[in-house]
C-alpha cells in the first residue's frame, strides 16, 4: 500500500500515523493513495482523516533536527534515535514504523 505514495511523503517530508479499523488483507493495494490523495497535495498537519476505516494523523519531518542531531552524534537507519527524530516520539517499534528519506 505504502508504495503508492512513498514519493509523495518522501517529497513533503510527512510522517502520517495510521490506524486500520478494518482487514488490512480485504484492501486494494491503492486504497491508502484513493482515501489520502486529496489531503497530500498541500498537507497540513494534525488529523486528516477520522472515520470507520482509518485514523490518519499527519505531522511534518523536521529535517533540520535531523541533521542538527546528525552534526553531532551518529545516527544509524533503523535506530531508536531515527525512529523518535521522524515520529516526534509517537510510540512505535521496529514493526510499526515505515519511513524513507531522500538523501539529497
Amino acid at each position: 500500500m505504502f508504495s503508492h505514495i512513498k514519493e509523495i511523503l518522501i517529497i513533503k517530508n510527512v510522517c502520517l500515523e495510521i490506524k486500520f479499523h478494518l482487514e488490512l488483507e480485504n484492501l486494494e493495494d491503492t486504497y491508502l493513495k484513493e482515501k489520502l490523495a486529496p489531503y497530500l497535495i498541500n498537507p497540513t498537519e494534525g488529523n486528516i482523516i477520522s472515520g470507520e476505516e482509518l485514523e490518519v494523523n499527519l505531522h511534518f519531518i523536521d529535517i533540520n533536527a535531523i541533521n542538527g542531531y546528525i552534526d553531532e552524534f551518529i545516527l544509524k537507519d533503523n535506530s531508536p534515535a531515527m525512529r523518535c527524530l521522524i515520529s516526534k516520539n509517537i510510540p512505535t517499534d521496529n514493526k510499526s514504523l515505515t519511513y524513507g528519506i531522500n538523501a539529497s
